[in-house]
């Protein structure tokens, strides 16, 4: 009995007109995610002109690639373009439907913090503190800190120092 996978391979094939037996194309995404990694690097040598022309690049080849869109966002945001940082966030969290990891809700805290929207931001980092596992302490720290600036900003002096002492708790963990 034949697998389903192979028949469905068999009726493609039959149907775009290749032969039965032609080898399989292997899929690009080992490559595609090695240049995500680049790119990534590229961003965090705060290279953000050359990293957005690669994301471009990449975004041309997987447009349906949240972690594309969050680097996209992220290197139009170093190059302090934040509608196209904004809208970039928007097509990531729109991809993932409710499942952004902690770095995309804290891309999308950024953005809402450049454009002023602290209480917007301060819910992103509270998202992504939520998402974020309590093993992980540092970055739950990190976050920690960044909502400790928003509530600042609020004039929440009271919710700020709570923030930086919880801080404080989650890297000792």
């Amino acid at each position: 009995m034949r697998s389903w996978l192979f028949v469905a391979v068999l009726a493609v094939r039959t149907l775009s007109g290749q032969p039965a037996t032609a080898p399989l194309k292997t899929h690009p995404l080992p490559d595609l995610e090695a240049r995500k990694a680049e790119v990534r690097a590229t961003i965090e040598r705060r290279e953000f002109s050359k990293a957005l022309a690669a994301v471009a690049e990449l975004n041309k080849k997987i447009p349906d690639d949240p972690q594309v869109w969050m680097l996209l966002g992220e290197a139009h945001l170093g190059l302090g373009k934040i509608e196209e940082a904004e809208k970039a966030a928007q097509w990531m969290l729109d991809l993932q439907l409710g499942k952004a990891d902690p770095e995309g809700y804290l891309l999308v805290a950024k953005i809402r913090e450049a454009l002023k929207d602290n209480a917007g931001a301060m819910q992103m980092v509270t998202k992504a503190f939520e998402a974020t596992p309590v093993e992980k302490g540092a970055e739950r720290a990190g976050m920690l800190r960044f909502a400790a600036r928003l509530a600042a900003k609020q004039g929440q002096t009271a919710e700020a120092a709570r923030y930086r002492a919880e801080a404080l708790k989650a890297e000792r963990r």
